[in-house]
């Protein structure tokens, strides 16, 4: 793998050299750019996914199907949906201010120039819509960020669910947990039954124990995410909008920015900060104008838009909204 550009020319991102990342096979030293000639040797071909060469493949995979299956040839409208993955891969290793993610979107761009031509090519500039998003961002390294006396930090989620097991037990005679997982803890029921506890009690009293752990911000019962109403747009709604009264837990919690369970090197997401839901959303093609906008949309409002577009009924599932600016009103 050589540079794509002179090492300069890596201009967003922190120096090559330090202590914030780790090579996705564990073993390389985290320093660009990488040989994987050795690994491929071996047939570790999952090393793939975690280098841009992941993307490339999966864009020839794309036009492979875009020419064997005729797309955009016949009467009606053909829907092809691309993920392109490896992004997320290298972000988790290196961090989102690493030169391997600044490297990766750079090839990126030029695969979408390829898919585009090649839809310009075969079904021509004014026959297709083309959108480009991403399902979440990414958070800042928190050991970085702690280096730069900016809040942050790790939380082990095996020693926390000991302390909340712990808790319990003093508390009702037993740890009443089945497990810690996705910032939610998930109860015995059956067992909180048959000890004839008070399930909302219960909850209650793990809420006020969590809110009392260092990097824990919030933390609420299933009672107030199945009644409360809290305002869209706000932490506490994206939470909610998470929550599924039948395979939920039976407490929710959310830690403090740029804190995670995680190890030192490279970063991950799923908070309801910014950093991890504020995501590019770009229409292109047919009938799309010119423009941007800093109105506030949201990855829900493309099924309706496009729905829109094509004069159709929206999904069953849908609450987002059409996208006025794109369609036109």
């Amino acid at each position: 793998m050589e540079y794509l550009v002179s090492i300069a020319g890596y201009t967003e991102s922190l120096a090559d050299k330090n202590n914030y990342e780790a090579a996705p096979n564990k073993k390389d030293t985290a320093i660009f750019p990488y040989d994987y000639k050795v690994q491929l040797d071996k047939n570790n071909f999952e090393i793939i996914k975690a280098t841009p060469y992941g993307n490339t493949i999966t864009k020839d995979l794309a036009l492979a199907c875009l020419k064997a299956e005729q797309l955009g040839k016949g009467k009606q409208t053909d829907m092809l949906c691309i993920s392109f993955s490896s992004t997320d891969y290298v972000g988790h290793s290196y961090g989102p201010r690493s030169v391997e993610v600044e490297d990766v979107y750079l090839r990126l761009d030029k695969d979408l120039e390829e898919l585009i031509s090649t839809l310009n090519a075969t079904v021509g500039k004014d026959n297709y819509v083309l959108f480009l998003t991403a399902d979440h961002g990414a958070c800042d390294v928190p050991a970085h960020l702690m280096d730069v006396k900016i809040p942050g930090g790790y939380i082990s989620e095996d020693e926390l669910t000991k302390n909340i097991k712990t808790h319990c037990m003093n508390q009702f005679g037993d740890s009443l947990v089945l497990s810690v997982i996705n910032q939610q803890v998930f109860l015995n029921e059956a067992k909180i039954m048959a000890m004839k506890l008070n399930k909302l009690v219960v909850e209650h009293v793990l809420v006020n124990y969590l809110l009392t752990v260092k990097g824990v911000a919030e933390a609420y019962t299933s009672e107030v995410l199945r009644n409360n109403d809290f305002t869209e747009g706000t932490f506490k709604h994206l939470i909610q909008k998470g929550y599924n009264h039948v395979r939920s837990g039976n407490v929710a919690f959310s830690y403090n920015p740029a804190w995670m369970e995680y190890h030192n090197k490279g970063t991950t997401h799923g908070a309801s900060y910014s950093y991890d839901t504020h995501v590019p959303l770009l229409f292109f093609g047919s009938g799309i104008p010119k423009g941007s906008t800093v109105k506030k949309v949201n990855i829900v409002d493309i099924a309706p838009t496009i729905s829109m577009m094509l004069h159709m009924s929206f999904p069953n599932g849908t609450t987002g909204k059409p996208l006025e600016e794109v369609i036109g009103k």
